[in-house]
Parts: structure tokens; C-alpha cells; sequence
């Protein structure tokens, strides 16, 4: 990404990495656990983790677990953050 910083990029790639793990272990609707999240894409603490659910609930990629519980400690992708991953695998 010309002129990016590597801020953005960083951000950009923790992004990535939580829309994989909420794809690939999310397996149930109440979701996956936000310290299990903050596990499995190695953020290191569950305030990074949690930064980029917001992030991602912003784009209506990820939602809380029950919808609209911003506290809550559980999160799913939404239809649209699914079909985002898929696409992406695809490619």
C-alpha cells in the first residue's frame, strides 16, 4: 500500500488475523470468547483484541454475541464478514 504507515498496515493485518480466527473457530452461534480470540491471533491482550472487534462491527464485519451487547465477551462474523472471508480465499 503506497504511502501507508506502518501503523495502518499493522492495524490492517490485526484485522485480518481476528476476521480469520472468528471464520475459522467460530463454530456455534453464541461466538468465540474474546480471550480466546485475543489467543489465537497472538495481539497479545484482550484490549487489542477488542479494538479490532470494534473496528470490525464499525465495517459490519463482527458483531457481539448477543447482538448489540458492546460489553459483551463473545463475538461471531456477520453474513457479510463471512462472505468477505471467503472471497479471500478464494482468491
Amino acid at each position: 500500500m503506497k504511502g501507508s504507515s506502518s501503523a495502518e498496515l499493522f492495524n490492517e493485518a490485526s484485522l485480518v488475523a481476528v476476521i480469520k480466527v472468528l471464520g475459522r473457530h467460530s463454530i456455534s452461534s453464541s461466538g468465540l470468547d474474546l480471550g480466546t480470540i485475543s489467543i489465537l491471533t497472538k495481539l497479545g491482550n484482550e484490549k487489542e483484541a477488542l479494538r479490532n472487534l470494534y473496528s470490525l462491527e464499525g465495517y459490519k464485519l463482527a458483531v457481539p454475541v448477543p447482538e448489540g451487547d458492546l460489553t459483551s465477551r463473545h463475538w461471531a462474523l456477520t453474513e457479510l464478514g463471512k462472505r468477505m472471508l471467503n472471497q479471500r480465499s478464494e482468491n
